[in-house]
């Protein structure tokens, strides 16, 4: 894969066994927002709240929200709790952790949480990492708007 573009693969919805292409977040928006995080990962769990006020203060500025949970099947009620303790509202993908070959190998996401923005190019026009990714994710999306 080029490190700068990411395709349009199909993703399993962690709400229900339906996969979605990439491509169908790109309806009415420019740039699409991918969070990476699990339900093993601390940092990921406390970031949340802050990510649901990016989301929003910026869905309604022709930007897509998407988490990407990278995790156990047996984590499926910790989950749940998660997303309804924190009311997250955007579309959640699932990867299964024991799978190989999967767009968390293809796309290098080595660390978590990882934070994207993908232009409907499928590129990629920013990442972050960790709590320092997600302050310079804040600069670009304002940035973005003002654009």
């Amino acid at each position: 894969m080029d490190k700068d573009f990411v395709g349009n693969p199909a993703l399993t919805d962690f709400a229900g066994s339906d996969s979605f292409l990439l491509n169908n977040l790109f309806i009415n928006k420019d740039l699409l927002v991918i969070d990476f995080w699990g339900s093993w990962c601390v940092p990921c769990i406390s970031s949340i709240p802050d990510f649901k006020k990016l989301y929003e203060t910026y869905s309604v500025n022709r930007i897509g929200f998407l988490g990407i949970l990278y995790d156990d099947l047996q984590n499926n009620k910790k989950i749940e709790s998660v997303i309804n303790k924190n009311e997250i509202k955007w579309r959640q993908a699932f990867i299964n952790r024991i799978d190989s070959n999967t767009l968390i190998d293809e796309w290098r996401i080595f660390s978590f949480p990882t934070y994207l923005v993908i232009n409907k190019q499928h590129k990629v026009v920013f990442r972050g990492i960790g709590s320092t990714g997600f302050l310079k994710l804040k600069e670009f999306l304002e940035i973005s708007i003002r654009e």
